[in-house]
């Protein structure tokens, strides 16, 4: 059997197929799709809109400036990122992502101890580390933890996908672990478990589907999130 290959024609780290023209809305059910890599800015500037690229108009916003994330160059192999205080640094979706079935979700971030990469205003939905040994989503109706060792500070390319009702955490391509969790997840912030709570660090995209990739579908998300980020 042929070496398979990424984007850039050298072999991908996580051993997936040759995806030289891929991109996210080239899979059904794509429902946000941020990147950094797509914002024109210096380095350092504070972004207003972090646009939507999944075709859907679904922008990340602040409207005060003090608010902003900032942008930054050069971060994550070559590949800028935006970087938010744990102040108060944060954006709001212009429509709230509901998903009341499976779905799946990649982050390419920075990891920190109680640090939410999406949530919702009333504090109970949301993605976020606990601690150094688990992950933690919330909805409405349950938390739920899943084994995933992480250490503070480091970028990891991280998906959660979500199959009747069983949500399987993955690392770098690996899986770390699962959980049941079934129920409705809603979220409206971008950097912060509400409002308020805000994370701390980087984040370069952040990618989510309205069903579960499996297969060659995952194996193209991560792949190209892989050989992107050098993750």
């Amino acid at each position: 059997m042929n070496k398979l290959h990424d984007s850039i024609g050298e072999p991908s780290r996580l051993g997936y197929g040759k995806i030289s023209t891929f991109v996210p809305s080239d899979l059904d059910g794509l429902e946000l799709w941020l990147r950094a890599g797509a914002i024109t800015a210096a380095d350092s500037d504070s972004i207003q809109t972090w646009e939507d690229q999944s075709g859907n108009g679904n922008n990340a916003t602040q409207a005060t400036e003090s608010k902003r994330p900032v942008y930054k160059t050069g971060i994550i192999n070559g590949k800028p990122v935006l970087r938010g205080d744990r102040v108060d640094d944060h954006y709001q979706l212009d429509s709230e992502l509901i998903f009341t079935g499976d779905f799946s979700l990649f982050f390419v971030a920075e990891a920190r101890k109680d640090d939410a990469w999406l949530g919702r205003a009333d504090q109970v939905n949301y993605v976020i580390f606990p601690n150094g040994t688990e992950l933690g989503l919330r909805n409405n109706t349950a938390i739920g933890n899943i084994p995933f060792t992480h250490t503070d500070g480091v970028i990891y390319l991280v998906s959660l996908i979500r199959t009747s009702g069983t949500i399987a955490a993955r690392k770098n391509g690996v899986e770390t672990g699962t959980n049941s969790h079934a129920g409705t997840f809603t979220f409206k912030f971008v950097f912060s478990r509400d409002a308020t709570l805000a994370m701390q660090g980087d984040m370069a995209e952040i990618i989510a589907y309205s069903n579960a990739k499996a297969g060659a579908d995952l194996a193209s998300v991560e792949s190209r999130l892989s050989s992107e980020y050098g993750l």
